[in-house]
């Protein structure tokens, strides 16, 4: 039955026909089945697509877990297209529902999206895809599998595991029991590779640069050299987990401090501020944020986190100008969904850093000047929000890979030195989100006295605050304060 959907796609040029490995995942009847493999290898569309043709075909309905919303409804925007293009040609796909979780069959087959964290799927039974599975934290991901499987078992359906490779030390990579894993690096697509069938044979004998050069397409060679060191190529393209010696934080403690029901996301360019902007004003939150002025490329990183201590968001402004940075950092400090501003004024960021402090003085906005002091207290105020566990993240993908990247040693003058082990970053993310926290050091080394009275908990981060941003602040928790 797949193997005939497939083809009738394929033959209304609907799709382009599946490559043998991504194929025999579509077709696979094992029940539980992990798939390690590269990025843009086509899986994820592949699971789309047999989610769609058993929900359609056969009346077996499939669960989909993402990352985030977005994620998950980027999945079923694959299943819609092809439903809508079927319909268009004159087919009955039998559709009696379709909404922005998920589609309903004439057959009784269903399929809906979901993310981590907002829910288990409570109420729906099927065959489960997770997808990403290596970077949900180790905890969450053993949670979400105790919940769902119940919901499959009943329904004799199938699990599927899918992403790409993660860090050692993943619950996943610690004996976890499955009918196969499999593993499918960048030379088994025809996208990357000249030649699949030599290259399966010969390549897993060679180096990372010898099987680039020599299977590699232009494409996939350019990729290899942007990443400049090859730990984080291997870990994305390879199905190669990376350890984590010596780095500055470790995977377990940092994972442990994501939270999966925060709502997040990550934003780029002039676009993605402004739809940022739209998300922010419609919370009506304010956030402490911190703004890394990039040095190459006019990359510059923002990193939000609210009173809770929790790093919501992240903003990531490529091939900007700086009139337009300073356009948006202006209008982000007007807007009142800013506390507190504190920006790297090092070099190019020294004048937008004096423009913003004199428009809106101190009390809205610190410039910090990276020394190697300011680096060091910097570094310590991270670990000990981290140690403490007083702080929370949004699964902000980006930011934990180029965290986790960071390794850390001291010099011989006594200076602490944060490096990128894979040389492809400046760990522009993190250094935001330092200066995000920065306002905050000496706060949430234990739990605030607010707590322990039972004040809410923004009193604990009530740094600089006047009596006027103290009322407004209280207006979250109590009501009948009013402004004046």
């Amino acid at each position: 039955m797949r193997a005939r959907f497939h083809q009738l796609l394929v033959d209304s040029g609907l799709i382009e026909p599946l490559e043998d490995f991504v194929y025999g995942e579509y077709l696979s009847e094992e029940e539980v089945v992990v798939i390690e493999k590269s990025r843009q290898v086509g899986m994820s569309f592949a699971m789309s697509m047999r989610a769609l043709c058993d929900a359609m075909m056969s009346g077996q309905s499939w669960l989909i877990f993402s990352e985030s919303k977005e994620e998950a409804r980027r999945k079923l925007g694959y299943i819609r297209h092809v439903v809508e293009r079927l319909e268009s040609l004159g087919f009955d796909t039998g559709l009696i529902y379709k909404g922005t979780e998920g589609y309903t069959f004439r057959s009784g087959g269903e399929v809906r999206v979901f993310s981590y964290g907002k829910s288990r799927g409570r109420g729906f039974s099927g065959s489960l895809l997770i997808d990403e599975c290596f970077w949900i934290p180790s905890e969450s991901l053993r949670e979400l599998l105790l919940k769902v499987n119940p919901a499959r078992l009943r329904v004799h359906g199938v699990l599927r595991l899918v992403g790409s490779s993660g860090y050692k030390g993943h619950y996943l990579y610690d004996g976890y029991r499955c009918d196969r894993w499999s593993r499918y690096p960048w030379w088994n697509s025809a996208h990357f590779c000249t030649d699949v069938e030599g290259a399966r044979r010969e390549a897993g004998k060679m180096t990372t640069h010898q099987r680039v050069y020599r299977y590699g397409k232009p494409g996939l060679v350019g990729l290899y050299e942007e990443y400049s060191d090859e730990v984080m190529f291997r870990l994305e393209m390879e199905c190669e987990p990376c350890g984590l010696a010596d780095g500055l934080i470790d995977y377990e403690l940092l994972m442990s401090l994501v939270d999966e029901t925060l709502e997040s996301d990550t934003f780029h360019g002039l676009v993605g501020y402004t739809e940022l902007m739209e998300r922010l004003q419609q919370e009506k939150d304010r956030y402490y944020v911190g703004v890394d002025i990039g040095r190459r490329h006019h990359t510059t990183e923002i990193v939000f986190v609210d009173w809770d201590y929790s790093v919501r968001y992240l903003l990531t402004l490529s091939n900007t100008s700086f009139e337009d940075q300073a356009t948006i950092l202006q209008t982000l400090l007007s807007s009142g969904v800013v506390h507190y501003l504190t920006i790297d004024g090092t070099g190019l960021g020294m004048d937008l850093a004096e423009r913003l402090l004199r428009n809106y003085g101190d009390s809205r906005v610190n410039v910090v000047y990276f020394t190697a002091e300011s680096k060091r207290e910097m570094v310590y105020n991270f670990l000990r929000f981290c140690s403490t566990k007083r702080l929370r993240f949004a699964p902000l993908h980006e930011l934990f890979r180029q965290i986790l990247d960071l390794r850390v040693e001291v010099s011989r003058s006594g200076h602490l030195q944060v490096y990128s082990s894979t040389k492809r970053h400046n760990g522009d993310k993190f250094w935001a989100l330092c200066l995000a926290l920065y306002p905050l050091r000496g706060f949430g080394l234990a739990a605030p006295a607010s707590e322990f009275h039972g004040y809410p908990l923004w009193e604990s981060g009530a740094l600089g605050l006047t009596r006027i941003d103290r009322l407004r602040a209280m207006r979250r928790t109590f009501a009948f304060f009013e402004e004046s």
